[in-house]
């Protein structure tokens, strides 16, 4: 291969399931698309504007990979027999519009794999309320700390905590997790930090969660 994945990447791909139809929205470069075309029988990953896709083209080419490149937003371009996406690297918001979008596409999706890079609680009550429970997942850090979470079809009722953070990391006491939050608890409490009345409310899920899975 003409490339190295990231930690973040590493981390995304052995989330993933095993799969036979899988669509990577919003691929970037395709790098994850095609480490994961090895072992998946269809692949497709795509890009929403013409620089990006045809990077992301280039990169196919350049390895030689087993993924078909589709151009177009969110999943619109879903194709019919894919059960397994991943929508990583974007803002949570960005995350929770994709998913909402286009609900009825979500009907033959099986899995999910998500890494946000904010908003974490918004996708995770996203997802919940769309039917999907988080079956899967870590923090890593890389400049700061993302969650990557594994869902699968499937409801379940999840407490405040598990909504913030997601169910599976929280369970595993997942370090990068516990650091995560101790270091918001010490931002929050930082001389100089102006607590308002909304970010009383986040330090205080903070604090609780720590008390609750960390001690």
């Amino acid at each position: 291969m003409t490339f190295r994945l990231t930690n973040r990447l590493k981390e995304s791909l052995k989330l993933l399931p095993k799969t036979d139809n899988y669509l990577d929205v919003g691929a970037d470069r395709g790098y994850l698309a095609i480490s994961f075309s090895n072992t998946c029988k269809n692949v497709y990953a795509s890009e929403n504007k013409l620089g990006p896709f045809n990077s992301l083209k280039k990169t196919i080419l350049d390895n030689r990979a087993n993924v078909i490149p589709l151009f177009g937003d969110g999943l619109e371009i879903l194709p019919s027999n894919v059960e397994t996406i991943s929508i990583l690297g974007m803002g949570g918001n960005t995350i929770a519009k994709i998913l909402t979008k286009d609900k009825s596409k979500l009907d033959n999706i099986k899995y999910i794999l998500v890494s946000p890079q904010s908003s974490y609680p918004l996708v995770i009550k996203t997802l919940n309320e769309l039917g999907y429970s988080n079956i899967d997942g870590k923090y890593i850090f890389e400049t700061h700390y993302y969650p990557i979470l594994l869902f699968k079809k499937g409801k379940e009722k999840i407490n405040k905590y598990e909504l913030f953070f997601g169910k599976i990391p929280l369970n595993n006491s997942d370090s990068n997790l516990k650091d995560y939050i101790n270091k918001e608890i010490n931002r929050y409490t930082s001389i100089g930090y102006k607590l308002t009345k909304s970010n009383s409310l986040i330090y205080n899920i903070f604090v609780e969660t720590k008390e609750k899975y960390f001690n």
